[in-house]
């Protein structure tokens, strides 16, 4: 009997991680595949993952023109709109019905996106995913995303994703865009 139960025992921590499935990010700073690498960045609510060529996801906006620093207040979230049917299809490219529905929760706390586009084009140029992980709502499952999805995500969206973009004066001189996308 005192065999079973450290058997037992030993097996609970591997019945967890078979639960939730690999936890990928936690307690990292780089994570790779055999061609990307990724920084990942913990925040309280939040953990983000994006690739290290990413230079203008964090960086200023400037006036392509003047050279200018654009504010906040000149630049925000601009709204732009993705083709959503095409969103769709590279998210089912990527991923099984079953893996969006337990992803996102079935549409709750799911997997963020923010995009960087260059708004002459609405060509996507960079993308930085966010997993929830806030202390209220912890999600293990979205750590258990492996690395590979998101680069092929991150890929497909760079390759085929288009914008519709701001047609206004104020963003004619702008190099790029930066926008939420909400969750998946």
């Amino acid at each position: 009997m005192k065999r079973r139960l450290i058997i037992l025992l030993a097996a609970l921590p591997l019945a967890a991680i078979a639960l939730h499935g690999q936890d990928y990010y936690s307690g990292k700073d780089t994570v790779r595949t055999s061609t990307a690498s990724y920084k990942v960045i913990h925040y309280d609510d939040y953990i983000s993952v994006q690739n290290v060529n990413n230079v203008r996801m964090l960086s200023f906006q400037y006036d392509t023109k003047t050279g200018e620093l654009l504010s906040m207040a000149q630049t925000g979230f601009p709204r732009a709109d993705p083709d959503k049917a095409m969103f769709a299809e590279i998210l089912k490219e990527v991923f099984t019905e079953e893996e969006i529905a337990r992803y996102s929760q079935n549409g709750n706390n799911g997997m963020g996106m923010y995009f960087v586009i260059e708004p002459k084009t609405g060509k996507t140029l960079e993308v930085e995913f966010e997993l929830n992980n806030s202390p209220h709502n912890h999600n293990p499952i979205l750590l258990s995303i492996p690395v590979c999805k998101l680069e092929r995500l991150e890929t497909l969206m760079k390759e085929k994703l288009i914008w519709k973009t701001p047609h206004s004066d104020c963003w004619k001189n702008v190099s790029d865009i930066r926008a939420p996308y909400g969750y998946f």
